[in-house]
């Protein structure tokens, strides 16, 4: 992200500079690093409108309305959305095509990422019966019957 973020802001300094051509150039390098970088899409697209370059009007017009659905989504339902994108005819456009098979490559990361979270969260929770059996548990507490009370260290109640 510390990529996309550094050309992104040279972007928005080109772009300040009067330099079009070049703050797309920036912003394209920004979402390459960073596919679903929407602020650089929404820039990219207000850039090329003042510059008049339909080409990357429609290519950044294009995802920049499709980023807040991410937003709203769960990642690999957006992944799916984005992955049927590339499996339309090819009157996108190959740059289209290629900007949704890398959004869906991060997308499905970003959902494996966030499963193996949740997975990890949920083992930690699950309880030592479930997690050992009612064998384990009678194990455990057959254990604890044969230890001594020596081995405990005195407790007193007030």
């Amino acid at each position: 992200m510390a990529e996309a973020k550094k050309a992104y802001e040279a972007g928005l300094a080109a772009d300040e500079n009067g330099d079009g051509m070049a703050a797309i150039a920036h912003f394209q390098r920004s979402v390459d690093f960073f596919p679903v970088y929407s602020e650089a899409y929404a820039a990219m697209a207000a850039t090329a409108k003042r510059i008049s370059d339909e080409d990357n009007l429609r290519y950044a017009t294009f995802f920049d309305a499709r980023m807040d659905m991410i937003a709203r989504m769960h990642p690999r339902v957006s992944a799916r959305a984005f992955e049927a994108i590339t499996w339309e005819n090819s009157s996108k456009g190959p740059r289209i095509i290629n900007t949704a098979r890398s959004i869906v490559i991060f997308l499905d990361a970003v959902s494996c990422e966030k499963e193996r979270k949740d997975k990890k969260a949920a083992e930690e929770k699950i309880s030592f019966i479930a997690r050992y059996g009612i064998e384990g548990w009678l194990s455990y507490l057959g254990q604890l019957r044969g230890r001594s009370a020596r081995g405990c260290p005195n407790v007193t109640i007030r």
